[in-house]
Order: structure tokens, then C-alpha cells, then sequence
């Protein structure tokens, strides 16, 4: 068992799955490209 949070933040107990752990990867991913992509308008100004 491990800890993991929900959407609204709260920490849950379960197992985290195959497929948890690839959409987290994947929610991880998408941050990342919106960071890179805020930098670069930002840097663009």
C-alpha cells in the first residue's frame, strides 16, 4: 500500500496501478510541457 493524492489534494491510501502510475506520468508530462511553453512566451517578451 501507498499513499498517494487525489484530485482535490486529500491523501488517500490504495494501491497506485499500472495505469494510475501511467496517467500521472503522463498529467507530469503535460505540466512540464505547459512550464516549458509559459517560459518561452515569457522569455519571447
Amino acid at each position: 500500500m501507498e499513499a498517494i493524492k487525489d484530485l482535490d489534494g486529500d491523501l488517500e491510501i490504495g494501491l497506485i496501478t499500472e495505469e494510475d502510475h501511467r496517467t500521472r506520468r503522463e498529467e507530469l508530462k503535460r505540466e512540464t510541457m505547459d512550464v516549458m511553453r509559459l517560459l518561452d512566451e515569457r522569455d519571447a517578451d
